[in-house]
């Protein structure tokens, strides 16, 4: 979650001093409950010629912590929004652990079975 913002005007990005990462935002983001998510998957890749990738059978579901809404000059910076970080979402009194063994996919972040169980 450290440096992570999101801006209108790309001069943000290329008046950077360093190496960076950027992305396009979707428009019209799919959502759980109202809120954003994002697919922590997990792979391995064994040789590349041949290309030969395992998949793990699960992974994350992350969400985030506030009802998304498009993006506009009032809400630009609330990151519990538009960001499904960990590092961003574990800070709001929003956010939902379910962890341990009695794992109900109720919180901020569930599983992948979860999710296609529920599609």
């Amino acid at each position: 979650g450290k440096g992570i913002f999101l801006t209108k005007c790309i001069d943000d990005v290329e008046n950077l001093n360093m190496m960076c990462v950027a992305q396009q935002y979707i428009r019209n983001p799919l959502l759980i409950d109202k809120k954003k998510f994002d697919l922590r998957i997990y792979v391995l890749t064994t040789s590349c010629s041949p290309l030969r990738i395992y998949l793990f059978r699960d992974g994350l579901v992350r969400i985030c912590t506030e009802e998304y809404k498009a993006p506009n000059s009032t809400n630009m910076d609330d990151k519990c929004m538009h960001l499904t970080n960990y590092a961003v979402n574990k800070r709001s009194e929003k956010y939902e652990r379910d962890e341990g063994s009695n794992f109900n996919n109720l919180g901020s972040k569930r599983s992948i079975s979860w999710l296609l169980n529920s599609l």
